[in-house]
């Protein structure tokens, strides 16, 4: 075989997608699934950096969430946005250095007041099992079916989310539903859903965009309604002193971000990647802001357009990830969200070319995580996003070459 064609089959069977079958995806996602239980399983107990031993709560992003939690039910809600005091009090529990920030407003803390009932490894365990709860039923809701869903949620960012103990398996099945609520018509639960997401603002700052453009209006009332409902009722829960301690810690968030005291190579955004590569915080943030501003743009175009639902939040939920200069890895876990409108999409009319290969790169991107960042000096988490936003985008495109060609 010459060379001319051996390049002719890569580029058909990459155009195709068929390097990779059903079979292998099923197989890779529930042994990806096997090991991930058994890697949390582990952390418990077997000795390892994560776990400082003697019963003490393990080294992961779930403990601020579990310390801030139990300070609130003890009567010190204020405490976890008092850096200095929050510190001390980790370093306590853990009797190590090793200290997690808890930059959330308090309507998270709200959130998550009931797990500081518990000791530390019955609430991480039963955070992470209700977040994959909610998470499986999202997709299954979408997809409409179980299996699919079971493997989506072998999705490198969301076994991540799993590890840290994070919260963007709850956000992700926020956005899923209240966007399958918008597109069947329930204005109002869209917009309850869209509001309670306001408990980490930043990785939806385009959904008011597309609202906007697709004149969901009474979804924007109920979504403003339910933010400041959940803002003040958390006012009434924890008092004014605790809104005023994360007002006074804002500051510090970007402040974390500029400094890099979370390594950029665990963010995913550009401005991240930009300070990965070695561009001061200046220029980073300036560029950032284009491409949050393009961004909007390119929401608000597929937004007002006649493309289909599942091709507008393909392009809705990547460039909202874009846009936000503080995202870190776990976040990827978003991207199950297009991912599932895009499968239940292509169930009936098939993928466009390129479609498949793409998302498996997006996957193995996502799966070599920081890691890959650290050592290769690229920002991979990045680039799996863009894959998905250049999916979206391309479709939206077709559609409307198709409509014009029509």
């Amino acid at each position: 075989m010459n060379s001319s064609n051996f390049s002719q089959r890569l580029q058909s069977t990459f155009k195709t997608g068929d390097w990779v079958s059903a079979r292998h995806i099923r197989f890779a996602s529930l042994f990806y699934l096997f090991a991930s239980g058994l890697f949390v399983a582990a952390l418990f107990l077997v000795p390892n950096s994560f776990n400082p031993g003697a019963g003490k709560p393990l080294l992961t992003d779930f403990l601020s969430f579990w310390a801030a939690a139990a300070e609130a039910v003890a009567g010190r809600p204020e405490l976890p946005f008092d850096t200095a005091e929050f510190q001390r009090l980790q370093n306590q529990l853990t009797g190590t250095d090793s200290f997690f920030s808890f930059f959330y407003p308090p309507t998270f803390l709200l959130g998550i007041l009931p797990f500081g009932l518990a000791d530390f490894s019955v609430s991480f365990l039963l955070f992470n099992g209700l977040g994959l709860v909610c998470l499986w039923a999202m997709i299954r809701a979408v997809t409409g079916s179980g299996f699919i869903a079971l493997m989506l949620c072998a999705f490198p960012p969301v076994m991540n989310c799993v590890f840290h103990g994070q919260n963007a398996m709850f956000l992700a099945a926020l956005l899923g539903f209240a966007l399958l609520c918008l597109r069947q018509g329930h204005a109002v639960i869209a917009g309850i859903l869209i509001g309670l997401m306001t408990v980490k603002p930043q990785l939806g700052v385009l959904i008011p965009i597309a609202l906007l453009a697709d004149r969901r209006w009474i979804t924007i009332l109920s979504a403003g309604v339910t933010t400041l409902a959940l803002a003040g009722l958390s006012y009434l829960v924890f008092g004014q002193e605790t809104w005023l301690a994360f007002i006074e810690q804002i500051p510090m968030a970007g402040q974390t971000l500029q400094e890099g005291w979370v390594p950029w190579e665990k963010m995913i955004s550009f401005y991240a990647g930009l300070r990965t590569m070695g561009v001061a915080h200046a220029p980073a943030q300036i560029l950032q802001g284009l491409v949050a501003i393009g961004a909007g743009i390119l929401v608000f175009w597929a937004w007002r357009s006649s493309a289909s639902y599942a091709d507008k939040v393909m392009v809705l939920v990547p460039f909202s990830l874009l846009a936000t200069p503080f995202a870190l890895s776990y976040d990827l876990t978003l991207l199950v969200v297009p991912i599932a409108f895009w499968l239940a999409e292509t169930e009936k009319q098939g993928a466009r070319p390129y479609e498949k290969s793409l998302l498996v790169i997006c996957v193995l991107l996502t799966a070599a995580g920081s890691s890959a960042t650290k050592w290769t000096g690229v920002p991979v988490g990045f680039l799996a996003i863009c894959a998905v936003a250049y999916i979206g985008v391309q479709r939206v495109l077709f559609q409307k070459g198709r409509l014009a060609a029509g």
